[in-house]
């Protein structure tokens, strides 16, 4: 299935952007994305793994995709096919991949198997009916 992808920024209907990152993100397994430029994109948060960081399903996250993770940032990955946002750690030949929910399980995979999207730089909260309605 082909995602299209709807810009954040700029004219047009599409991003053609014209890198091997660009077209890693086009090939994402996840239909919410966005691309803004060719290092930032943005993905609507998939699940509850991240809820106790404060990320909930469908907060809008921002992606830096040129970014290097460190131990403890939260990255979007694939795994197996899997879109995952998770807190990044190596740990000698292992990436660990561990949500901030203690109902959801961690990940570890060999690094032949972590396909990294990005850096989580930013979260801008969903908008909903029950906050709307506050205003």
């Amino acid at each position: 299935m082909q995602t299209a992808i709807q810009p954040l920024l700029g004219a047009g209907s599409t991003a053609a952007i014209d890198s091997a990152q660009s077209y890693r993100l086009e090939s994402f397994p996840y239909r919410h994305k966005t691309i803004i430029n060719d290092s930032v994109c943005s993905l609507r948060m998939p699940d509850d793994a991240m809820i106790d960081s404060g990320i909930k399903p469908e907060d809008s996250l921002i992606i830096e995709t040129n970014k290097k993770p460190q131990d403890g940032m939260i990255v979007a990955a694939i795994i197996d096919g899997a879109m995952l946002i998770r807190r990044y750690f190596k740990i000698k030949n292992k990436i660990c991949l561990t949500p901030d929910n203690v109902d959801v399980a961690s990940t570890e995979t060999s690094p032949e198997k972590f396909q990294l999207c990005g850096v989580i730089t930013k979260v801008i909260p969903a908008l909903t009916a029950q906050s709307s309605q506050s205003s």
